[in-house]
């Protein structure tokens, strides 16, 4: 199944650290689809006394009972301040989807 993980890091993080989550990452998936690099940005709030964070996105491919397993390494990981994962609808990637029609002019 195909899932989003959104990954907030300290803005101290360094590229060993991002590596370091990235084997983690890849001990879990099957296959990692893409991979965005958002940068830096000021929090909404404050996490562990950090106000800027590291902004991480990935489509990662999971099997089943590797999506648990993955967020249980996540929760006590110290370079991960905050993570989503969330399952992707595949159905609809690479769609533009407004007032109900698809760019294909499919009905929803």
């Amino acid at each position: 199944m195909l899932y989003e993980l959104t990954i907030i890091t300290p803005e101290s993080a360094t590229e060993v650290d991002i590596e370091q989550l990235e084997r983690v990452i890849r001990r879990y998936a099957t296959e990692i689809g893409k991979k965005e690099d958002d940068g830096v940005k000021r929090l909404p709030y404050p996490i562990q006394g950090h106000a800027r964070g590291h902004y991480l996105y990935y489509e990662i491919y999971l099997t089943q009972g590797k999506p648990q397993e993955l967020s249980s390494e996540l929760n006590i990981n110290d370079t991960a301040l905050r993570y989503l994962l969330v399952k992707s609808d595949i159905r609809y990637r690479g769609k533009y989807i407004k007032k109900g029609v698809t760019n294909d002019n499919d009905t929803i």
